[in-house]
């Protein structure tokens, strides 16, 4: 089902962070100015709007802070595990038969 993808359309701006996924890093934008990450890739900062963006590694693990809860199908092949606050999460790298890399998170411990 993962051929099944939208595949990503890489812009100027957000070209770092799939090259990341393909070597299996997480990169993510920094803003020099204010200190924060963002995702999704975006040219500017949003928190300050400073064009002083640099792109460092992420750990690729976190904690579940919230979630939404879709009723349609988002993107096929797309499962969703159960959730809880407070779940300890880590990225996973998918590679698509079609040339490039995605990145889901799972439960922390479970197998890919």
């Amino acid at each position: 089902m993962d051929s099944l993808r939208a595949r990503p359309v890489p812009a100027r701006h957000d070209q770092p962070f799939w090259d990341g996924l393909r070597t299996r890093r997480l990169l993510l934008p920094y803003c020099a100015d204010c200190a924060a990450f963002w995702y999704p890739p975006a040219p500017r900062c949003p928190r300050c709007l400073s064009s002083s963006v640099s792109w460092r590694e992420c750990a690729g693990s976190g904690t579940l802070w919230s979630w939404a809860t879709v009723h349609r199908p988002f993107a096929p092949g797309l499962g969703v595990p159960p959730l809880r606050l407070g779940l300890p999460v880590t990225a996973v790298y998918v590679d698509d038969p079609r040339g490039f890399t995605v990145h889901v998170f799972q439960p922390a411990g479970e197998a890919s």
